[in-house]
């Protein structure tokens, strides 16, 4: 239980605002924040600002704020109301509203010395810089509350750099007002902690939550229960072998039966450690340990990890390497296979100055693809895990394939809202049977006629069932369909279990056809514009047969023509000298749109 040096108050971030949220919320993590980094920060440009990644759309799609200059050093926690609109966000050292507004009194979060050596004037003003602790804040709602919120956030001490505490805040927000800080800076827990890894789970009653938090050099984790009456502490729970002070990551698996924690260690080599345990939903408890440990001559050591949508598949990467672990294998160590290594790449910044876009954290998205940041400062370029939930190299691990503003290591920490009740379970109390909802994404293969379908359904589905709308039909959940010929079919997705189920279509317009007007109906995004060296097309609701995509000057004469498919497209434009230009788009010879480019 509590070793008497240890300093616990049940306290809580409560921020009551003028959105509803449901229990069953579907897109509380709907947006992801990726801000500049002023501590290693070059010479500004289009660029000096923030973007967003936006789960809103489909294909996920990437904007750019640039009045969003608020830094995210490490520390990236924010959460959206049931329809996907932002409405909080913090970076550890202030609290902000979905319209980019610092709350009242909340410019000073955890103040002390840390805060005021971080407090650094700026171009004419002092920016609160972003506290540097990957993972080291969490936002979630309270309990059977429509309008409540706990926000957890870790502090140390900067002069021992030991010392380690979770802090909380009470928030407000009125119907229209800008939001206030009533109170803050309240101690949950003071320990040598291990840095950063907050992360809660869904109880097996499907309402509350729990909260797990490592110790240093420790085999042991505190544990939380959130309920509607507040934040109970459980006691430590002592299982595994000890979790390093280093930089790391702590996830669950969607259906949060997995834990799963990394971290750097220095043991006589320095290295990284992957912990992987199970996790009992009813009781908090943590079992069945394994690891597996990689070492590195590097002397910066970090990593990731992310578990698969299914959760069949776990991944960790160190700095070099990505590899992909069978959770269905009876060997978990034995199932290790490497699917990616880095490739060398640097983004320069200028001719002579770059960064390395080395693997570090990992986060998988409600699109059902991983995220990976390098652990770099000031970068912008991500990778991506395509399909996480096929075996080995399959999974296409893209690298440097998204470019974003400048960030600097961070990885924005929310958990899984899309998780039900363990249902006939003993917690199964209080009427909340997981009705399944059907969700799905597609993607087109080399052969424009060949369409993958991935499964993004939630709240426990147990069968599926396509109709891809020319007459076939599959059970399988991660089908592959080939079409006879192009045109526009409705594709459906029904899925259910013993307590109901749900269905969703997607009209897919696979090639051109004289039975519509595709340049109405596609979609085509330019990011970012203006543009540095490299350009994401990102094209919507229309699967080319032969898309093309060519840029002209302002005399009209062509300088690029590249090839363009349904989704993220990566176009290197770095050849190309500062000016204005016009991009056209078209499938084959049939033009579908078109529209202006700036170079810088």
């Amino acid at each position: 239980m509590i070793n008497g040096k240890f300093v616990v108050r049940y306290i809580c971030i409560i921020i009551l605002t003028m959105f509803t949220i449901s229990l069953f919320s579907q897109k509380q993590d709907n947006i992801w924040l990726i801000g500049k980094d002023f501590l290693d920060s070059q010479p500004t440009d289009s660029l000096w600002g923030a973007s967003e990644i936006n789960f809103n759309y489909e294909p996920t799609r990437i904007g750019y704020i640039p009045d969003r200059i608020y830094d995210f050093q490490e520390t990236n926690t924010s959460l959206c109301d049931k329809e996907g609109k932002l409405l909080l966000y913090s970076n550890g050292m202030f609290i902000c509203n979905g319209r980019d507004e610092i709350l009242i009194n909340g410019d000073t979060l955890n103040y002390g010395p840390f805060w005021e050596y971080w407090n650094i004037p700026y171009q004419d003003t002092m920016l609160r810089f972003g506290f540097p602790m990957r993972t080291g804040a969490l936002l979630i709602n309270k309990p059977d509350s429509n309008n409540e919120y706990y926000m957890f956030q870790e502090d140390y001490d900067l002069n021992t750099n030991i010392e380690y505490w979770m802090t909380c805040n009470l928030i407000q927000i009125s119907s229209g007002m800008r939001g206030e800080v009533l109170w803050k800076d309240s101690i949950l827990v003071t320990d040598t902690l291990s840095g950063g890894k907050i992360m809660t789970c869904r109880h097996a009653n499907g309402r509350d939550w729990w909260l797990l938090k490592p110790r240093t050099d420790h085999d042991e984790y505190h544990t939380y229960l959130i309920d509607p009456l507040g934040i109970h502490y459980q006691g430590i729970q002592k299982i595994g072998l000890k979790s390093g002070r280093g930089i790391g990551q702590a996830i669950f698996s969607e259906d949060g039966s997995k834990y799963a924690l990394i971290n750097s260690y220095k043991e006589g080599a320095d290295g990284i450690k992957l912990h992987l345990y199970d996790f009992d939903r009813r009781t908090g408890l943590l079992s069945n340990y394994r690891e597996d440990t990689f070492h590195s001559d590097l002397l910066d050591v970090s990593g990731g990890v992310a578990f698969s949508y299914s959760g069949r598949y776990l991944y960790m990467c160190n700095r070099l390497h990505v590899y992909q672990y069978d959770l269905e294998a009876e060997d978990f160590k034995a199932s290790r296979q490497e699917v990616a290594e880095y490739d060398g790449y640097v983004h320069y910044y200028s001719e002579t100055s770059g960064k390395s876009t080395h693997f570090g954290p990992m986060k998988l998205g409600p699109d059902g693809k991983i995220y990976i940041i390098p652990t770099s400062a000031n970068n912008r370029e991500m990778h991506r895990i395509e399909n996480p939930d096929l075996e080995g190299e399959a999974c296409e691990v893209n690298q440097h394939s998204i470019q974003t503003a400048s960030f600097a290591r961070t990885i924005p920490n929310i958990p899984n809202f899309r998780l039900g009740p363990l249902d006939g379970s003993p917690c199964d109390t209080l009427g909340l049977d997981n009705h399944p909802v059907a969700k799905f994404r597609y993607e087109q293969d080399t052969d424009y006629l060949e369409v993958r379908f991935t499964d993004l359904s939630y709240y426990r589905p147990e069968q599926w069932e396509w109709d891809f709308g020319d007459g076939s039909t599959s059970i399988e959940r991660y089908p592959m369909h080939q079409y006879e010929d192009k045109g526009v079919y409705e594709v459906c997705l029904t899925v259910s279990n013993e307590n109901s189920s749900n269905t969703t279509c997607r009209t897919l317009i696979i090639g051109t056809s004289s039975s519509i007007e595709v340049s109405d109906i596609a979609d085509i995004s330019l990011y970012p514009n203006p543009v540095i060296d490299d350009l994401l097309v990102i094209l919507s609701d229309y699967l080319p047969e032969h898309g093309v995509m060519i840029i002209r000057d302002i005399q009209g004469r062509e300088v690029q023509r590249s090839n363009v498919r349904y989704g993220w497209n990566s176009l290197s434009l770095a050849h190309l000298t500062s000016g204005v230009y016009v991009w056209e788009f078209y499938d084959g010879k049939v033009f579908i749109k078109s529209g202006k480019l700036v170079k810088e």
